[in-house]
């Protein structure tokens, strides 16, 4: 988890976040999240996105995607690529207490403003199992920005306060009252993840008011990523 030797590095922002297996802990940091897919729809709790997919509901696999005004931020076209490949995409409200369906064979938390729901999110207790559980079955989890902020032991928002998170992380993340980092990075994974494998180099953004505290061992020892372009505390 993170990259970087700094309690709050960029390069442990800037990257993506994943939980595949537990004995690796493939949860690496998370990144800039760009565009908008909007709010989750009223009354709808399950809908399939993108309008290619030529697979049978019941030949697809279900990825749960959270979606609600603390997760908006999503690529539109990111969702259809996933939906054309087979994955029915299930939405649910992590806001309004709720949390992947039984069928979900991996989660999606995107970005948005976890920051701004911190009570809520940390009622949800039943969420933060369910992701430990999926966690435990080696089942991916994919999140960026907002996502990897509810990852993490606990969110302290722009009052002070504390809020409980998912704990799959180790740390926590303060928010700050002016801009943390803004600018392009390379990551390159230290290991291999669902994204790359090994070696490989992937290009972002990188635009926060946040940052990760964690001990810089714990940090370093766990790194998934190597990033270039960043200042590294």
């Amino acid at each position: 988890a993170g990259v970087g030797h700094g309690a709050s590095s960029p390069g442990a922002w800037a990257a993506m976040a994943l939980a595949r297996e537990p004995p690796a802990d493939h949860t690496s940091s998370a990144a800039r999240d760009a565009g908008s897919h909007g709010d989750r729809p009223d009354g709808a709790n399950t809908e399939n996105a993108g309008t290619g997919a030529t697979a049978t509901a019941s030949a697809k696999l279900t990825l749960a995607v959270a979606r609600d005004e603390a997760f908006c931020f999503y690529y539109p076209e990111n969702l259809e690529l996933l939906a054309d490949a087979g994955a029915a995409i299930e939405f649910f409200s992590p806001l309004r207490g709720e949390r992947p369906s039984a069928q979900a064979s991996g989660i999606y938390l995107g970005g948005g403003y976890p920051e701004l729901h911190g009570a809520a999110l940390a009622a949800n207790t039943d969420l933060w199992k369910a992701l430990r559980d999926m966690h435990a079955a080696g089942l991916p989890i994919f999140a960026e920005c907002g996502g990897f902020m509810v990852l993490t032991e606990a969110l302290v928002d722009a009052e002070g306060r504390n809020w409980p998170m998912a704990a799959l992380l180790p740390g926590v993340i303060k928010m700050g009252g002016k801009l943390a980092a803004l600018g392009y990075r390379y990551a390159t994974a230290v290991q291999g993840n669902l994204l790359v494998e090994r070696g490989e180099t992937l290009r972002g953004h990188e635009f926060r008011y946040s940052s990760w505290q964690c001990d810089s061992a714990t940090a370093y020892n766990a790194a998934a990523w190597q990033i270039r372009g960043a200042h590294v505390d």
